[in-house]
């Protein structure tokens, strides 16, 4: 497989690359995450790090160093979090204290090396309420997201909100609307089904174009099998030119506007590349 540095290959610098990490010995070896992040050309790095893994001190040490010899490397730090379950809270309680624990975290780290934002990864479409009381929960979903992106906006943490690409078809057009104008400084869709990536993020980059806002679309690269994941919403057995051409050819649709890359997961990145 051909070397890839992202931005170098996606046509128009006016895009970032994110890679999203869900294991802890990413923040354990800091040293060889950035060197990944670097050798790539990758701006930004979406870590997983609960509210108990922030509250735990030797975990916090190493997040600490993590954040900050990311940063050094002029490489962007966000946390991702979220529960299924915090869908149903209206009031976003765990949520927003979620975002005054990073806060918190925030204060004790120089400004130059800070963490930028957080990525809410909730998806309630894995609720069994989803089925049973849609518009209940998505009603909840919404407003939660709503409250706790204004106590983010007021600590000046970015908010990236992780959606599926099926919410406007399944009925929930005006949530959609309002998680992007009210709820968001940026969507990132998982857009997980090759050779529609176009034809099921339109909405949500017409909508993000409304509000002036920039949207993700998110690449799965895991392999088929793993959290019922088929042949055909993962890139696993193509190449990563295969994911740049594919984001090129999105990009060049939706040229007006800006479109991120997210890639998922970290882990299947690097294998990817052996």
């Amino acid at each position: 497989m051909a070397f890839i540095l992202f931005n170098q290959m996606i046509n128009s610098r006016r895009s970032t690359t994110a890679v999203y990490s869900w294991d802890t010995v990413q923040v354990e070896n800091p040293d060889d995450t950035v060197s990944t992040l670097i050798s790539l050309d990758i701006d930004d790095i979406y870590q997983y790090a609960s509210e108990a893994y922030l509250n735990d001190p030797v975990y916090l040490d190493n997040i600490i160093a993590f954040i900050q010899k990311t940063e050094q490397a002029n490489k962007g730090v966000y946390l991702l979090n979220g529960e299924p379950e915090w869908a149903m809270d209206p009031d976003a309680r765990e949520l927003i204290q979620y975002i005054n624990t990073v806060d918190e975290l925030n204060q004790s780290l120089p400004k130059d090396q800070q963490i930028k934002g957080i990525v809410i990864d909730i998806e309630p479409q894995s609720l069994p309420e989803f089925e049973s009381n849609p518009d209940l929960l998505m009603r909840h979903f919404t407003e939660g997201l709503t409250a706790a992106y204004q106590v983010a906006n007021q600590k000046g943490l970015e908010v990236i909100v992780c959606l599926p690409y099926f919410f406007d078809t399944e009925g929930f057009s005006d949530e959609l609307a309002t998680i992007v104008q009210r709820a968001s400084d940026q969507v990132a869709i998982m857009n997980y089904y090759r050779g529609k990536e176009i034809d099921h993020i339109s909405n949500e980059a017409s909508l993000s174009k409304q509000y002036h806002k920039p949207i993700q679309t998110i690449y799965e690269l895991q392999a088929p099998g793993q959290f019922d994941l088929a042949e055909i919403n993962t890139y696993h057995h193509l190449s990563l030119d295969a994911v740049v051409e594919n984001f090129n050819q999105l990009k060049t649709h939706f040229s007006d506007q800006q479109v991120n890359l997210g890639l998922h997961e970290y882990k299947s990145l690097v294998k990817l590349l052996e």
